[in-house]
């Protein structure tokens, strides 16, 4: 069995994004200790439960969210801003796990430093986010599709096939997810949270493109990286937060409500200009056709439910 099967046995999807925690005891209090010294928020409990305005996410344009009642538009706001901050906490809580089967997987103490860094940033970043979230999240309750293939990749990616989907492809994603949250947040001290944070996903995303340059995939690789590139790009399409919320607060939509609000939000142009950034993205290290087979297998088609 080699190193790549014999971490696969030992990584647990679950686990990579959901790990046990422990109460309070020595070692939680020497973390905590370490992570204020660290992080550039502190934790509050005078954190606002709406931290994102309806002008996020095209609401203030949307005539079925102006009819809801002022009590459902709060309730609406606050589970999405719960489920923007949770996404952000299962994203940051994946690179423990990643770090640390990059930093086995590497071959040279600079590889080794390199991932041994990226593992510390993922934990201050983790600790960034939990400082704002005044509520428990779990997979079950705040889940995103995108979640399933990350931990699967992470699980069973090989090397360079974890540098193309993870520092190439999700932390691109991300880089461009969190400038958006952090222009439009309500609450300064989560901004500045997010100026840190970018600064240190703009490095390991640049770094994963200087090390995607240097490897040509074998054909292996190769197939791997289409098919959870390929689940990526489908799993960020299929996620419809914003329809869904509606059901949250007891407001559920007909499907000529969601085709309204869809016209509404313009989501397929949004849509669309995601998946061209994606392209973009993939563009820079694509060495062996990707694009061609992943435009040829439509996954870059908007997905219009």
């Amino acid at each position: 069995m080699n190193k790549l099967e014999a971490l696969a046995k030992i990584l647990d999807p679950k686990e990579i994004l959901e790990p046990k925690r422990k109460g309070n005891g020595a070692l939680k209090k020497l973390l905590d200790k370490r992570l204020d010294e660290l992080t550039v928020s502190s934790p509050s409990l005078d954190t606002p439960e709406i931290l994102w305005g309806p002008e996020r996410y095209g609401l203030d344009q949307s005539k079925i969210y102006q009819a809801l009642s002022e009590e459902h538009k709060s309730m609406y706001l606050v589970r999405m801003s719960e489920l923007n901050l949770a996404l952000s906490a299962f994203i940051e809580t994946s690179g423990h796990n990643y770090g640390a089967k990059m930093i086995l997987l590497s071959e040279t103490l600079e590889e080794k430093s390199t991932y041994a860094l990226f593992a510390s940033d993922e934990a201050v970043h983790l600790r960034e986010f939990q400082n704002f979230m005044n509520f428990e999240y779990s997979l079950k309750t705040h889940h995103h599709p995108m979640l399933t293939p990350l931990a699967e990749v992470i699980k069973d990616g090989s090397k360079i096939s974890l540098v193309f989907v993870i520092q190439v492809l999700l932390e691109g994603f991300g880089m461009g997810h969190y400038h958006g949250l952090r222009q439009t947040c309500l609450h300064k001290p989560l901004q500045d949270s997010y100026d840190q944070i970018l600064k240190d996903e703009a490095r390991h995303h640049g770094t994963g493109i200087i090390l995607a340059k240097e490897e040509l995939p074998t054909k292996q690789d190769q197939e791997q990286i289409f098919e959870y590139t390929r689940a990526f790009v489908l799993a960020m399409q299929s996620a419809h937060w914003l329809f869904e919320t509606f059901d949250f607060v007891g407001e559920s939509l007909s499907q000529s409500q969601r085709k309204q609000l869809w016209l509404e939000l313009n989501f397929e142009k949004i849509l669309a200009t995601r998946l061209e950034k994606l392209k973009d993205m993939l563009q820079k290290v694509d060495s062996f056709n990707l694009l061609d087979r992943l435009e040829q297998d439509g996954v870059f088609k908007v997905q219009v439910d």
